[in-house]
C-alpha cells in the first residue's frame, strides 16, 4: 500500500511547480449528473462522492456547497458519516441580511498573526455549515469576495479573524497554515504572497472559462478515475441550471467558474512570488 506525502521545498530541491493543473481536481456536478443520477444535488450524493475519492486516495477535499440548513435526516446522516472518515473542507458565507446561522466552532478561528491590515468584509452572521458537520469538518472556510480583482486570505466574523476558503486551500496545496498577514505579504510557512493593506491578493482572472473537470455522475458509476485523483486535493463544484451567477465585464458567470479562475490566479501568483514547488512521494 502506498503511503503518500506532501512536502514543501524551495529552489531546486522539487519536483512539481505550483499549478492549479498540479494539485487541483473538479469533481462537478453538471446537467449531464443531474439526468444521469434522475437528481439534483443533494447530500446522499456528496457523501458517495466524498466516499469515492477517499477510496480513490484524494489527499483532501472541497465541497462547493451551502450546508447551512438540515434536509431529510437519512440524507443529511449519511453525509455525516462521509465527513467523519475524510477530509473535507466546508464552506460559509457572511450574510447578515439573510442570516442562517452564527455559531462558528472557535477551532476554525485564525490563530496566526495579523499586522496592519484590516479585511473588508465583516459580519455578525451568515450561512455557516450545521453545527453536527463543523464537528467533523476539517475546516470551515468563508467565500465572500468583494472585489473580482482581488483575493481576501482573510474575514471577520463576530470579531475573530478567520481564513477564506482560497486561504484554505493555499493552506492544503502547501502543507503550511497561514502564519501571518502584514500589509505587504502574508505567509505560509517558507512561501509567501503579496497582499494589499486589506490582506488581499491582486489578481488578474484572465481565464473564466470552466475547468476541465470529472462529472458526478461518472465518478459515481465508474472505477477509472482512481489515477487521477490520487493525492490530489479536490473541489466538488456545481454548474447545473440553477447554479447563481455574478456579472463579469458585463456578463453573467457561473459562481462557481469565477471563484476556480481565482485559485488558478492565486496559485500562479504563490509560484511566482516564492518559487514554491510541491514534492508528491510515494514509498511502499
Amino acid at each position: 500500500m502506498l503511503a503518500f506525502l506532501s512536502l514543501i521545498t524551495i529552489a531546486n530541491c522539487a519536483i512539481a511547480q505550483v499549478s492549479f493543473e498540479n494539485e487541483i481536481v473538479i469533481v462537478n456536478f453538471d446537467d449531464q449528473s443531474a439526468t444521469a443520477l434522475s437528481s439534483g444535488p443533494n447530500r446522499a450524493i456528496f457523501s458517495a462522492v466524498i466516499d469515492k475519492l477517499r477510496d480513490a486516495g484524494a489527499r483532501s477535499i472541497v465541497l462547493k456547497y451551502f450546508l447551512d440548513t438540515p434536509t431529510n435526516e437519512k440524507n443529511d446522516s449519511l453525509l455525516e458519516t462521509s465527513l467523519k472518515s475524510s477530509r473535507v473542507l466546508l464552506q460559509a458565507t457572511i450574510n447578515d441580511a439573510l442570516p442562517v446561522s452564527k455559531t462558528l466552532n472557535s477551532k476554525f478561528e485564525f490563530s496566526g498573526t495579523i499586522r496592519d491590515v484590516k479585511p473588508r468584509v465583516s459580519g455578525l452572521e451568515g450561512w455557516l455549515p450545521l453545527e453536527r458537520y463543523q464537528q467533523y469538518a476539517a475546516q470551515v472556510c468563508f467565500v465572500d469576495v468583494p472585489d473580482l480583482h482581488a483575493i481576501p486570505l482573510l474575514e471577520i466574523f463576530n470579531g475573530k479573524a478567520v481564513k477564506s476558503l482560497y486561504a484554505c486551500i493555499l493552506e492544503e496545496v502547501l502543507g503550511h497554515k497561514l502564519d501571518f498577514v502584514g500589509p505587504d505579504y502574508a505567509s505560509f510557512g517558507e512561501a509567501r504572497v503579496p497582499v494589499n493593506r486589506y490582506g488581499e491578493v491582486p489578481v488578474t482572472l484572465s481565464d473564466l472559462g470552466f475547468p476541465k473537470y470529472i462529472s458526478v455522475a461518472s465518478l459515481i458509476k465508474s472505477n477509472h478515475h482512481g489515477d487521477s485523483l490520487r493525492n490530489k486535493i479536490v473541489v466538488i463544484s456545481y454548474s447545473g441550471a440553477r447554479s447563481p451567477t455574478v456579472e463579469v465585464d458585463g456578463k453573467p458567470v457561473i459562481v462557481h467558474q469565477v471563484f476556480l479562475a481565482g485559485l488558478r490566479e492565486l496559485l500562479s501568483r504563490v509560484s511566482k512570488s516564492s518559487n514554491v514547488q510541491v514534492q508528491h512521494s510515494g514509498s511502499e
